[in-house]
């Protein structure tokens, strides 16, 4: 019987991949572990290159990214959604850098694969669309 390999111990390519896309992505495995954090989101999160990797998603999620969120109903649909309680999430946010700084991004969350695999994907270099509603609590 194929014994299968954790996504973060073997997706070193990958990794190079999305590390050239212009926009902060998370990627969480079926096991619910970090399998990759691209340079973007690494640099937006003030984080090294192998801070997350492997590391269990949920936990990542509440100590890391979801207190960059300004919005406190913003948080909550993020953590809710990595909860597993959501298949999808858009929203538009506030996201504070680890330098101190504040981007207005969307945040576009997807559950992949067998319904257990989670992306994230934070696009802070190109304006919101007219789609995601404002933030609930301005």
């Amino acid at each position: 019987m194929h014994e299968p390999i954790p996504a973060y111990g073997s997706i070193s390519a990958l990794s190079a991949v999305l590390d050239e896309l212009d926009e902060g992505l998370l990627v969480v495995g079926s096991d619910n572990r970090v399998a990759c954090i691209n340079k973007r989101l690494r640099h937006i999160l003030g984080i090294d290159r192998d801070a997350a990797g492997g590391t269990d998603a949920t936990r990542f999620v509440h100590q890391t990214l979801a207190p960059r969120i300004a919005e406190e109903s913003c948080r909550r649909d993020l953590l809710e959604f990595f909860s597993g309680r959501q298949r999808s999430l858009d929203l538009s946010c506030t996201l504070l850098t680890s330098g101190g700084k504040s981007n207005r991004v969307c945040c576009s969350c997807k559950t992949v694969g067998s319904g257990r695999s989670r992306v994230c994907e934070l696009p802070v270099s190109r304006p919101c669309p007219g789609r995601i509603p404002p933030p609930r609590d301005g």
